[in-house]
């Protein structure tokens, strides 16, 4: 009668670890692979801030347009101060 129990416990200690096996894994996914998947290629930078009332701007829809059809990850924090005169 107590083997039986005890081969119950062991087997539900089993189950459980591989349950916590598996959900530690899955947050792993996507972690490892290829180094070089993402490349960049050229310029990914957007164009200089002083130079942006030059560009010619698709306003032809409702919603806004990019320059360019961009990457799909995350960029390089920019920032960009502008000093504005406010004497007068």
């Amino acid at each position: 009668m107590g083997s039986n129990r005890l081969d119950r416990l062991m087997a539900s200690q089993r189950a459980a670890s591989c349950l916590i096996a598996l959900l530690l894994m899955c947050s792993l996914s996507g972690c490892f692979g290829e180094e070089g998947a993402i490349q960049k290629t050229g310029n990914e930078t957007y164009p200089d801030i002083w130079d942006r009332h030059t560009l010619e701007w698709n306003t032809s829809h409702t919603h806004s347009f990019l320059l360019n059809p961009g990457p799909h990850y995350a960029l390089d924090v920019q920032e960009a101060n502008i000093e504005v005169d406010t004497t007068g």
